[in-house]
């Protein structure tokens, strides 16, 4: 899932991500702790270039075959004349069951569309073409086999297997077997994307995608397109945060949605709450010792790993470790 994701946005960082179909997962230096990624706790593999002023140099980790692929940045850059800004530039690497570490060829990644994915048989990500747009390509589990599924892609994820990304501000869902894409309708504006010197409007999640298409005062219209049902349904979330009146910019932290019912989950502070609808607390799910990650905060960061609103769980990283808790 995408996690912990701001709507008030200029993607200057990429946010940590544990896939959670994979037992490995990627942790930032901390006081007494080693970036890199681990395993129950274990560190498996160090950061090449683990440094206090920059806590994560490896950002994703997903597993193909017998190998690790991951992410990691050597504090290069892309610059962005037209935003003045610089975004990240990670190589894309697998580590063999051997331990012998190689760096896939041509698998530049911007920052912006930092998020790669597995389906156990192969890799999938977006290697940079320009500051805006990259091709979506998919490798095979040894690193070898190499093919572009798509063009001029502006944003990509995965969840559950499938593979969604936008494209001329447009949504699609690939299917991982045949390849063949559908193009998903969600609200009547277009997705303002990462890639872009723009606002986000719209935050993916595991079970679906909102599409923020108007914002009042207190108020935030969200058009919720389920992956499960096809279906897109209406949620006008009332909350306590005051807001600019222009639909691309927001304060609320969303963590999830519940795709059936709409209630959702928000960070304040350092704990989860559980809100309807209407922005009454229902609960409060978890209070953690450390600030959860913000992308302009680097330091004491908790990640959240997953949650599931139905079954009333999370998972999340503090400190080496992963805990799940009920609600």
């Amino acid at each position: 899932m995408k996690k912990v994701i701001l709507l008030l946005l200029t993607f200057c960082a990429l946010a940590i991500h544990v896939d959670a179909t994979s037992p490995y997962y990627t942790v930032p230096k901390q006081q007494g702790i080693s970036s890199g990624i681990y395993q129950n706790g274990k560190l498996v593999h160090a950061a090449k270039n683990e440094s206090p002023t920059y806590p994560y140099t490896i950002t994703n980790v997903v597993s193909a075959g017998d190998n690790l692929f991951y992410t990691e940045n050597e504090k290069n850059h892309f610059i962005d004349s037209v935003c003045m800004l610089a975004f990240e530039k990670y190589e894309l690497r697998f580590r063999s069951k051997n331990g012998v570490i190689s760096t896939v060829k041509g698998a530049n990644i911007n920052g912006r569309r930092g998020h790669i994915g597995s389906d156990g048989k192969y890799v999938y990500f977006v290697s940079n073409k320009s500051n805006s747009k990259g091709d979506l390509i998919r490798i095979s589990s040894t690193g070898k086999e190499r093919k572009i599924l798509v063009t001029d892609v502006q944003d990509f994820w995965m969840s559950d297997k499938d593979i969604f990304y936008v494209k001329n501000r447009s949504f699609y869902k690939m299917n991982v077997k045949s390849y063949r894409s559908t193009l998903l309708e969600i609200g009547k504006g277009k997705l303002l994307t990462p890639s872009n010197c723009e606002k986000l409007n719209y935050i993916h999640y595991d079970e679906g995608i909102a599409f923020l298409s108007a914002v009042t005062t207190y108020r935030h219209r969200f058009d919720l397109y389920d992956y499960v049902t096809g279906q897109t349904k209406v949620m006008v979330y009332k909350t306590n945060d005051h807001v600019f009146k222009n639909k691309n910019i927001t304060t609320i932290t969303i963590e999830a949605i519940d795709f059936l019912n709409g209630n959702y989950i928000v960070s304040e502070n350092n704990s989860l709450f559980l809100r309807d609808v209407d922005g009454k607390t229902l609960k409060k799910v978890v209070t953690l010792s450390n600030n959860l990650y913000d992308p302009y905060l680097f330091f004491e960061a908790t990640y959240l790993k997953s949650i599931n609103l139905q079954l009333g769980k999370l998972t999340y990283l503090q400190g080496k470790k992963l805990y799940t808790k009920s609600f």
